[in-house]
């Protein structure tokens, strides 16, 4: 799995590509909260549209959450938009949300289109 960070306009986005394993996951969530440019209340897009989720088990979908709620104070309530293209990666995406769910102030929304995701955080 390889990633690419990008700040602008408020918004720190995750550009995923590869196959996806949870180490480099939490990795991720390391550079990003590490990001020179990183301020707490932004907005969050992590584009998953070219990520191969085919490896990852139930309980590296598990895994993921953990990390994530380890930066549950990071992420305080902004708004997080994830962009899955495919069935099985927007499935897992939901898996997710639900070890997420009620655990951090964070709101979750997952689409299958990068605009979409853009409009929802833009507004």
């Amino acid at each position: 799995m390889e990633y690419d960070i990008q700040i602008g306009n408020g918004i720190l986005q995750v550009i995923s590509r590869g196959s996806a394993d949870a180490p480099t996951f939490r990795k991720c969530l390391d550079d990003a909260f590490g990001h020179a440019q990183w301020k707490q209340g932004m907005s969050y897009l992590f584009d998953h549209s070219n990520l191969d989720s085919a490896p990852l088990t139930i309980e590296d979908v598990q895994r993921i959450a953990k990390d994530c709620l380890h930066y549950k104070d990071e992420f305080g309530e902004s708004r997080l938009a994830v962009v899955l293209r495919r069935d099985l990666e927007f499935g897992l995406a939901r898996m997710w949300s639900f070890f997420v769910d009620g655990r951090w102030d964070a709101n979750v929304g997952l689409y299958r289109s990068r605009d979409d995701a853009m409009h929802w955080l833009m507004r």
